[in-house]
């Protein structure tokens, strides 16, 4: 029998974290679960992750130190990770 890889591709996008409505706490809950799981090939978050448009840079980036840091932890077991910058927001 052969062995079949599979690609498992997450999109994410909309997050808007350092706004008050966003939802920081089920984002990271999510990305826990995806570090947990172990089977995704492939991570790609799309325009607005932050919302620095409502907020000051800095006051988004403090807030969301530990957000930031499961995305780094995640970014070395995906093959693939991409960001694309939103209109108001950007990340790299």
């Amino acid at each position: 029998m052969s062995r079949v890889d599979v690609t498992k591709v997450i999109v994410t996008s909309d997050h808007h974290l350092g706004y008050a409505n966003s939802d920081k706490q089920t984002f990271n809950a999510f990305l826990d679960e995806l570090a947990q799981n172990g089977d995704v090939t492939h991570l790609i978050l799309l325009g607005d992750f932050v919302d620095m448009w409502r907020r000051d840079a800095s006051g988004v980036f403090l807030e969301g130190h530990d957000t930031i840091a499961k995305l780094l932890a995640l970014k070395s077991k995906v093959s693939r990770y991409s960001t694309w910058p939103g209109i108001m927001t950007t990340i790299s």
